[in-house]
């Protein structure tokens, strides 16, 4: 009896994207695409948060001694150290304030969003 060699598998292709079977498929490929978009627009907003509290910051701060020259302390030899100078109570209050309003306003297209789809699904 006389072995035969065995014939290697023929290599079976896998593919990298398979073709959509259905358009439920396509919608949720779709749907799949979209929210990454999304998530990668609304995290690169993110970095632009730090500038903003410090542009605030130093305008809250520039506004209050304006306003109150005598506040400035009289040992800094007309060099203004942002660090000591905007640290107190009333100007990071202000600052709080304003970011308080600008993350109402940002979340008010979210909210009509919403607004709207629940009023169309109900």
């Amino acid at each position: 009896m006389m072995l035969s060699p065995v014939e290697p598998a023929a290599p079976h292709r896998i593919p990298l994207l398979a073709a959509p079977s259905s358009p439920r498929s396509k919608n949720i490929g779709l749907l799949t695409c979209l929210l990454a978009a999304f998530t990668l627009g609304g995290s690169a907003s993110l970095l632009l948060e730090a500038p903003i509290v410090v542009l605030l910051d130093h305008i809250v701060c520039r506004d209050y001694y304006s306003a109150q020259p005598s506040l400035l302390a009289a040992d800094t030899n007309n060099i203004f150290d942002a660090e000591v100078q905007c640290s107190l109570e009333p100007i990071k209050s202000k600052v709080a304030t304003l970011l308080g309003v600008k993350l109402a306003m940002d979340a008010i297209p979210g909210m009509a969003l919403m607004w709207f789809h629940s009023s169309i699904y109900p």
